[in-house]
């Protein structure tokens, strides 16, 4: 972006800041602003996946991967589940841009995976 661009970018955030910040297309501006300065300060910045919830096909896989057995152990010693009790894990937390993939999937027993929260596995 060339300088006279930016410069007009700020003048119009600053006007954005300054009147009717309440307003709907005030706040929208400011976060747009705002996001575009910071990924093209941050070019390698991981976005989240926008897709949270494992499909059902996925959950199939990583059933059978892992052999219906946590693979978490925090309040377990990787017990057996079925499939109407047992929760589809994001390894590396999807709260800190871990992917919703199979490779990233892992079974965990309820007891387990609410004991985990968001905190990635040490290795």
């Amino acid at each position: 972006m060339d300088a006279d661009t930016a410069e007009a970018e700020w003048v119009s955030y600053k006007e954005k800041i300054s009147h009717s910040t309440d307003a709907q297309d005030s706040i929208r501006a400011r976060l747009d602003f705002l996001m575009r300065d910071l990924l093209s300060s941050f070019p390698n910045l991981p976005l989240k996946d926008k897709q949270r919830e494992f499909t059902h096909l996925q959950k199939m896989a990583i059933f059978r991967r892992d052999q219906q057995t946590c693979q978490v152990k925090i309040k377990c010693d990787g017990v057996r589940v079925v499939w109407d009790n047992w929760h589809c894990d994001h390894k590396d937390p999807w709260s800190k841009a871990g992917p919703t993939t199979v490779e990233n999937g892992q079974v965990a027993c309820p007891a387990c995976n609410l004991s985990k929260g968001a905190q990635v596995p040490v290795a």
